[in-house]
């Protein structure tokens, strides 16, 4: 529970500034360093809060947030 109030306290202090793409992880497979509601949020400049696992499957979110971003 405190973790999810930190995660969420940053994420309002981020939308007061710009956007941010927020990205849970909503199913999992195999063995995976994280659970189904991991987080993590990034701005324009690619500033990561929190993390949904790592490795390729975070790359992959990180870019899609990116082009998130930038269409708007």
């Amino acid at each position: 529970m405190a973790n999810d109030l930190s995660f969420f306290r940053q994420l309002t202090a981020a939308l007061s500034q710009e956007a941010v793409v927020m990205a849970t992880g909503i199913e999992t497979t195999g063995s995976v360093p994280r659970e189904v509601g991991a987080r993590l949020l990034v701005n324009s400049n690619g500033l990561v809060w929190g993390t949904i696992g790592g490795g390729a499957g975070e790359a992959k979110v990180l870019n899609e947030a990116q082009a998130v971003l930038a269409t708007g």
